[in-house]
């Protein structure tokens, strides 16, 4: 199973658990997620948003600057 597989399931562990109010569990998921399709700009705004709902403002940003990199609108 390659890269996107992985991501796929991880990308979905990430959003259930932030629908179900855990924040880091979804943060560590999507943080995988990224880290499988390091070049995809929507998954770095999702790992942003959770970075903001934290209160983690700069890495937050970081994520966001990555997205931009990556050609994100």
């Amino acid at each position: 199973l390659g890269a996107d597989f992985h991501a796929q399931v991880d990308l979905g562990r990430a959003r259930a658990w932030r629908i179900l109010g855990d924040l880091r569990r979804a943060t560590t998921f999507q943080e995988k997620v990224v880290r499988h399709t390091p070049r995809d700009p929507a998954r770095w705004l999702e790992l942003a948003a959770l970075y903001q709902a934290q209160g983690r403002a700069d890495s937050a940003e970081q994520a966001r600057l990555r997205a931009r990199e990556l050609g994100s609108p």
